[in-house]
């Protein structure tokens, strides 16, 4: 704590000498309880939320793996705790399904997702976005395969 009203009241100092003027005790007091809360909760291992009030983002994910006349082979499901975002947790059902596919499966594969930016991701062998450690682990999984094409479906 002795180190933020130091920084508090070098930055203090600072508006007052080059910027903006001085700042009252009110706002110094508020804006170091403000920053103690926060680090008690980072201490304490609370969920914060993000610049904007959001929570960080969760998923479920699912699985259906079915034969070529459509009845059910295989199903998975699990949740993901933390993801950046819906691409994230198709990137992670798709490498999920592959999984399962090598692990049972000896016949042809074809992955279904509605996410076109992992279907092109796969289709290209790989990419340079935040998915392309997922991506990767997809095709090492669809390479264990005899036969397999990942397609983007509507749903």
């Amino acid at each position: 704590m002795v180190k933020l009203v130091s920084w508090r009241a070098w930055t203090v100092h600072n508006n007052t000498t080059h910027q903006s003027g001085p700042t009252s005790i009110a706002e110094s007091v508020h804006f170091l309880l403000a920053i103690q809360s926060s680090l008690r909760q980072v201490r304490q291992g609370v969920e914060m939320l993000d610049r904007k009030g959001k929570r960080p983002c969760a998923a479920g994910l699912g699985v259906v793996v079915r034969n070529d006349s459509g009845g059910v082979l295989l199903s998975a499901w699990k949740m993901i705790q933390r993801c950046s975002g819906a691409a994230e947790a198709e990137a992670m059902a798709c490498v999920e399904g592959l999984r399962l596919a090598a692990q049972f499966l000896q016949e042809p594969v074809i992955v279904e997702s509605d996410c076109a930016r992992v279907v092109q991701a796969v289709q290209a062998g790989g990419d340079r976005s935040e998915l392309s450690f997922l991506v990767a682990e997809a095709i090492e999984q669809a390479q264990l395969l005899r036969d397999w094409k990942i397609v983007q479906v509507r749903r």
